[in-house]
């Protein structure tokens, strides 16, 4: 189970595209090791978030992710 604790939306103009940004920080309350900085999360509604930090949490089970989609809007 994957829990949401916060989200952060952005949008930059590049070369007249508009971009948008949005990171998110989750809690993952069962560690997966397999999990890697780089890797994809796919949800259920088909939207991809690219893995860029994994960190664990000292003194807990709980891994925690920090993931960034990117797409043109």
């Amino acid at each position: 189970m994957i829990q949401p604790v916060s989200q952060r939306e952005a949008v930059e103009v590049r070369n007249g595209v508009a971009i948008q940004e949005t990171d998110r920080m989750v809690l993952l309350s069962k560690p997966n090791p397999a999990i890697k900085k780089g890797d994809f999360l796919r949800q259920a509604d088909s939207s991809q978030f690219r893995i860029m930090d994994v960190l664990g949490m000292r003194g807990s089970p709980v891994q925690k992710l920090y993931l960034r989609a990117t797409g043109v809007l």
